[in-house]
């Protein structure tokens, strides 16, 4: 029952992000950030700065 519930608040869109891969540029406010569900594996990639 908990794993239906977590697939169903992944389609309403609220995941649980772990972070996989943070990028630096030149500038310290140059970052990138990849982020992934544990629960559905939705990918993001989040730019900072």
């Amino acid at each position: 029952m908990i794993l239906k519930l977590t697939k169903l608040l992944c389609f309403f869109g609220i995941h649980r992000y772990k972070t996989i891969n943070i990028e630096f540029g030149f500038n310290p406010t140059d970052r990138v950030t990849t982020l992934e569900c544990k629960n559905c594996g939705f990918t993001k990639i989040k730019a900072d700065g």
